[in-house]
């Protein structure tokens, strides 16, 4: 009899033509999760070149490099609005408030532009594991999407798949996140191009963590408990 395989993330039942067993990775078409089946230890190889990877004795530490060559584009093109901006308010002597508030306005974009671009290239994103906690922060440049969780809150780290359009093209990225046992979901690393490197981080974290990587055969612990909660409202 053929094995039943459920999706880690939202429990739905998987098919086969959304298994790769060659690869041993399935993909549900439900949520868009992206998982190993059955990972072996060994799996994870080494790590992707902009991922470094420190193990402690009681932590582990995963710090991920922005770096981008496509940022140095994004830096010339605020570098350039800088200097547009600027060539027309030296023409504008008396624009007016209306001018003014152009003016703040397109100031007010070039420095986010800019600030995204240097984020970009020099920024760096650190997962630190251990000691009973998950925190998640971005350096040297504060950035949005801090995290500090307890680990024994988590339930399973999970990908999951989307679509992002560049030059007129689709592509697929991936994002890596946290389930916590209370039904609450965090994302711990977006639009990452490789699918190896988000598997790979999977596979660490859940190792140094102890916590067992699912799918299971059949129906999964966590549809149950999101089946209590709903009944309990």
């Amino acid at each position: 009899m053929a094995t039943q395989y459920a999706c880690k993330s939202c429990s739905a039942a998987l098919f086969a033509d959304q298994i790769d067993r060659d690869r041993r990775i399935a993909h549900c078409a439900a949520c868009g999760a992206v998982f190993l089946i059955h990972p072996e230890a060994g799996h994870a190889g080494p790590p992707p070149a902009n991922i470094d990877i420190h193990l402690h004795p009681d932590h582990l530490q995963v710090v991920r490099r922005w770096y981008q060559p496509r940022m140095w584009l994004f830096l010339m093109m605020a570098v350039s609005w800088f200097s547009i901006v600027a060539g027309f308010q030296l023409m504008a002597f008396e624009g007016g408030p209306a001018w003014t508030a152009v003016m703040i306005l397109n100031v007010a974009f070039g420095v986010v532009l800019l600030y995204g671009a240097i984020a970009g290239l020099i920024n760096r994103t650190k997962i630190t594991v251990g000691n009973g906690r998950l925190a998640k922060h971005h350096f040297p440049l504060p950035w949005r999407g801090r995290l500090n969780l307890a680990t024994d809150q988590i339930d399973q780290f999970y990908c999951t798949e989307g679509t992002e359009f560049q030059r007129g093209r689709s592509r697929p990225v991936y994002q890596l996140n946290v389930f916590l046992n209370n039904g609450s979901r965090y994302p711990i690393l977006r639009r990452v191009d490789s699918l190896e490197t988000i598997l790979f981080l999977e596979t660490q974290i859940e190792q140094f963590l102890e916590i067992e990587d699912r799918p299971v055969d059949g129906e999964t612990f966590r549809k149950f408990q999101r089946q209590a909660a709903l009944s309990a409202r």
